[in-house]
């Protein structure tokens, strides 16, 4: 269930505080610091019609929810991004002096209404794409196959070259398409497609697959994996296996019970196909909805993995985005807590998770429902703690007259080297489709090891007064204050009007 709030675009009134906010060097000219954060990137528009009529046939290219842009490699982010005069995707890169994207000329998917995973494994490239749509048209609109491409990097040139593709790994379209790696070097996929979970891999090497040789997800119960035509899946490598996580929102899964849940099956590497250990991980009355992006730590030998989900509660003081965290015991299974990162009154959908390993700290990023201020809330991972309700998220990107939302990044986790960077697009589904809107936008957190504290900016007021208390979750390990965000510093430079 998607709720798509209030079309009308509230003001940002805010105040900069330039004693706490370090710019780029060379940044762009600030027109409207009052109100707007990040940088608007207005070399890249997405508005293509492809001789169909007035209309643009590319929808949120930031988007689907599971889905990583973004890659860093070589001290540099790369993106794949949508050109609109060839009406393709390219890989792009960013320049940090100037903030502003670089066409490579790589073309990645051909197919303009088509959304991509990347995968940078330290070697290659990978993207795999395809096109499909929710039952509440808010995707590419066309049923596109899956198709995987794979890139080798040339660091001197600084140029990726095609090693194959484009290689059929998906029959049909579905919402979305998720990808990873396993401890062996075999490629994995999952999807919903026709009310089921669906999972596959990679055969004899990277670009020998079998589309035809997917399977739902063994489970010990099949209504687990039948699902309504909401429900999307993703997947994520972690200590030797390959996890899948999805929702699933039809009541009667469970004997006599009204409950909906989310569910967690994973694959050790090397073992046959059809073995899995699978259940749900949290399960309530009108608990789970279709936002779903999972992380874990490379070679992490704790087996930790977390994911940020959304519930369907709906109502005052009940928690709206989750952060579920899975603990390897002694004995090898797995135990998973709750942590609620904001309640239904704050607003905020369509949640990003992010690792940062050199400070030990999770970021969420969100967006306003139905489209309008990227925001963001961070906590120490040694001591989960996000504050709830009004004003306590961090506008993060915003631009009056944008209904920004559909936040990606990276599959990678970050750290000093990298920092945080987070690309977002107007929501072309949510507000007035035009050539003069639709535009990506993107800004970046450096995390460096010294530097000042970041001061919370002044935010957007939330569309109704926030309570502070935390709702009762199963378990209930919820706390109501945030560690201190020390050493950070956030580049918030922006606007080319």
């Amino acid at each position: 269930m998607k709720l798509r709030v209030g079309a009308a675009l509230l003001s940002v009134l805010i105040i900069l505080m330039v004693g706490t906010l370090t710019p780029w060097a060379n940044p762009a000219t600030v027109t409207n610091a009052a109100s707007q954060y990040g940088y608007y990137d207005d070399n890249l528009p997405y508005f293509y019609t492809g001789g169909s009529g007035s209309k643009s046939i590319v929808h949120t290219p930031s988007g689907e929810k599971p889905q990583s842009k973004l890659w860093f490699n070589d001290g540099i982010w790369w993106g794949s991004l949508f050109n609109s005069s060839a009406g393709n995707y390219h890989i792009y890169r960013l320049n940090v002096s100037t903030q502003r994207w670089v066409d490579t000329g790589t073309v990645l998917d051909t197919r303009a209404q088509t959304k991509a995973d990347c995968l940078w494994d330290g070697t290659h490239l990978y993207v795999a794409s395809g096109g499909g749509f929710d039952i509440n048209n808010n995707g590419t609109t066309a049923m596109l196959p899956g198709w995987l491409y794979r890139f080798s990097y040339n660091a001197t040139t600084k140029q990726y070259t095609k090693d194959f593709g484009p290689v059929v790994i998906r029959n049909g379209g579905a919402e979305t398409l998720v990808m990873d790696k396993d401890g062996k070097g075999t490629l994995w996929i999952t999807y919903t497609q026709n009310g089921k979970v669906y999972v596959n891999h990679s055969r004899a090497s990277d670009s020998v697959w079998d589309p035809n040789a997917a399977m739902v997800v063994p489970t010990s119960n099949s209504k687990w994996t039948s699902v309504s035509p909401d429900d999307i899946s993703t997947l994520v490598a972690f200590d030797g296996k390959i996890g899948i996580l999805w929702s699933n929102e039809t009541a009667g899964q469970f004997s006599g019970s009204s409950d909906t849940a989310f569910y967690f099956a994973y694959h050790i590497d090397g073992q046959t196909d059809t073995t899995w250990t699978s259940g749900p991980i949290f399960r309530q009355p009108s608990v789970a909805d279709d936002h779903l992006n999972i992380k874990s730590i490379q070679s992490d030998s704790s087996g930790n993995v977390y994911a940020m989900v959304k519930t369907s509660f709906n109502s005052v003081g009940t928690p709206q985005l989750i952060l579920l965290k899975a603990t390897k015991g002694i004995n090898g299974n797995y135990t998973w807590d709750t942590y609620t990162e904001s309640i239904r009154e704050e607003g905020q959908t369509r949640p990003l998770l992010m690792i940062d390993t050199s400070h030990r700290m999770l970021y969420v990023f969100t967006s306003t429902e139905g489209g309008g201020s990227i925001y963001y809330k961070s906590t120490s991972m040694d001591n989960i703690a996000f504050p709830l309700g009004a004003n306590t998220s961090r506008t993060f990107i915003s631009k009056p007259g944008y209904a920004i939302n559909n936040v990606s990044s990276t599959k990678q986790t970050v750290n000093t080297a990298s920092g945080i960077l987070v690309i977002a697009t107007h929501d072309n589904e949510s507000s007035i489709d035009s050539a003069a809107a639709d535009y990506y936008f993107h800004n970046y957190i450096n995390l460096l090891s010294t530097g000042p504290t970041v001061t919370p900016n002044p935010l957007t007021p939330s569309p109704t007064n926030s309570p502070t208390a935390s709702p009762t979750v199963k378990p209930t390990n919820t706390p109501t204050t945030t560690p201190v965000n020390s050493q950070r510093r956030l580049y918030v430079p922006v606007s080319r009007n």
